[in-house]
């Protein structure tokens, strides 16, 4: 047996789409100003979150990572405070869960397309009260 896991205990899919979304370029008017990426616990969803930060706004995270009850990639966002640490459950609301998304098994186009639209509408929802 190994001293570690280095893929931190996160699932194949969650690993997978992580390295391709990793390949994409953020639009440059999203606002984000940089973007943090940790390992994400959720029970028996091991996944990863990713917080967009910008300026001027509560930062967002986005965690994706394989459904409990099937094979699914589901995808979940939220708002934190800023914080030194990176986000847990403890941070993940009854609210974040009844907005929960999902893509079918190994669909990363699919996924890739629901973390661009959430970053973007988090983008839009700060700049139309930045520009006021």
């Amino acid at each position: 047996m190994k001293y570690a896991d280095t893929r931190l205990g996160i699932g194949t899919q969650a690993t997978m789409l992580l390295h391709a979304i990793s390949e994409r370029e953020i639009p440059s008017g999203y606002g984000v100003a940089y973007t943090e990426t940790a390992a994400w616990y959720n029970g028996r969803e091991r996944g990863v979150s990713v917080t967009f930060h910008g300026f001027r706004r509560k930062p967002l995270v986005v965690c994706f990572a394989e459904c409990r009850n099937s094979d699914d990639i589901v995808i979940d966002s939220f708002e934190v405070e800023y914080y030194i640490n990176p986000p847990t459950v403890a941070n993940f609301t009854e609210e974040t869960y009844l907005l929960r998304r999902s893509v079918p098994y190994m669909a990363f186009e699919d996924a890739m397309g629901v973390v661009d639209a959430l970053v973007r509408e988090w983008h839009l929802k700060y700049e139309s009260t930045e520009s006021k």
